[in-house]
């Protein structure tokens, strides 16, 4: 009997054991896992940062951050689809910086893009959240006025060559101001973006030939 006890106390221990051993097993399993699902949840939301650096690299200018002349384009597009089924008018403005290659040659290629960039943002701080501003060119920007008429565009277009006449740039050769020349068109009935664009193109030339510093329309 006592033999028969010790055996099945044996028994146990025994099982205890393997029991405490898979249990050990299990935990590091555990933790095995845990460490994997971190690594993926990290890597899935790194890979989810690059998508996005990746969208705003192929959507927007390097230098100045607004839209670049591709997503420009197609964000022009979709306007013109938007405006066709609501027809509360859409206006375009073609801007440029009055003598920038001036500046380029007096100042330094440096001076001229702190130029652009601080163009850019003020054009930027006339604008409402649904306005679109994309740099088309060296020099030359276009802004897209969703719901804007010929003379909520001309406004919009006045308040920017003010904003930027005041802009006070600083270079080696002392403090300079910069103008800019703007070209405002409406859409009308049954045209196209690149229509548009050029019509507000040549209002933007007409404005250079006149004198610049002003808004042709």
């Amino acid at each position: 009997m006592v033999r028969a006890g010790d055996r099945q106390q044996e028994q146990l221990r025994q099982i205890t054991r393997e029991l405490q051993e898979k249990s050990r097993l299990l935990e590091e399993q555990a933790r095995h896992l845990l460490i994997l699902n971190t690594d993926l949840a990290h890597e899935v939301e790194t890979r989810k940062t690059l998508e996005v650096e990746l969208r705003v690299l192929a959507t927007t200018d390097p230098l100045t951050g607004v839209y670049n002349r591709r997503r420009f384009l197609e964000l022009g597009e979709y306007e013109l689809a938007r405006e066709a089924r609501n027809g509360r008018g859409v206006s375009l403005l073609a801007l440029d910086i009055d003598h920038f290659k001036r500046i380029n040659d007096t100042y330094g290629h440096g001076v001229g893009d702190t130029t652009l960039v601080r163009f850019a943002q003020t054009c930027s701080t006339c604008l409402r959240g649904l306005d679109t501003i994309g740099r088309v060119g060296g020099e030359e920007f276009a802004v897209i006025l969703p719901e804007t008429r010929l003379e909520g565009a001309c406004e919009v277009a006045e308040r920017m060559r003010e904003a930027v006449g005041n802009c006070r740039m600083s270079g080696p050769e002392g403090p300079f101001n910069i103008t800019m020349s703007i070209g405002v068109a409406q859409l009308l009935e049954g045209e196209g973006f690149d229509e548009l664009a050029k019509r507000a193109d040549a209002k933007l030339y007409a404005a250079k030939h006149a004198g610049r510093n002003r808004v042709q329309t």
